[in-house]
């Protein structure tokens, strides 16, 4: 896995389950190589600032349908976002999570310190899937 992702967007559930990563690098244009030692199933992508966009979250959410299949299930499924704009504000995956079962949840910007927990959590799958 190619050093230097600058985010690495990540998902879980209350039942251990995980969606492998999405990791972003600072460039523009990214090498498939740079997954070579990653885990088979992470996806990639790159900004000039290493942020994700909303392209890739829309990238990121076409993963988590494939690999979480809520079209499928009795249930809604619930997908909670930090408040970033390129989640809050991304119509498309908006409108694809309402047609695919998905409830979306944004908690408020600047609040991801309270919500500890779930972070360490996440860090602590990448550091396994580092590992791996």
């Amino acid at each position: 896995m190619q050093r230097g992702a600058k985010w690495a967007v990540c998902c879980c559930s209350a039942k251990g389950m995980f969606v492998l990563p999405m990791l972003i690098y600072p460039r523009l244009h990214v090498k498939p190589e740079f997954l070579d030692k990653a885990p088979t199933g992470c996806i990639s992508g790159g900004s000039k600032n290493g942020w994700i966009t909303s392209k890739h979250l829309q990238n990121w959410f076409h993963h988590f349908l494939k690999s979480v299949h809520p079209e499928a299930r009795s249930e809604k499924v619930l997908l909670i976002f930090d408040g970033h704009s390129s989640h809050t504000r991304n119509i498309s995956v908006n409108k694809k999570s309402r047609q695919s079962n998905v409830v979306l949840l944004s908690l408020p910007s600047h609040c991801t310190h309270k919500m500890h927990c779930l972070k360490a959590l996440t860090h602590s799958m990448t550091r396994v899937l580092r590992r791996g």
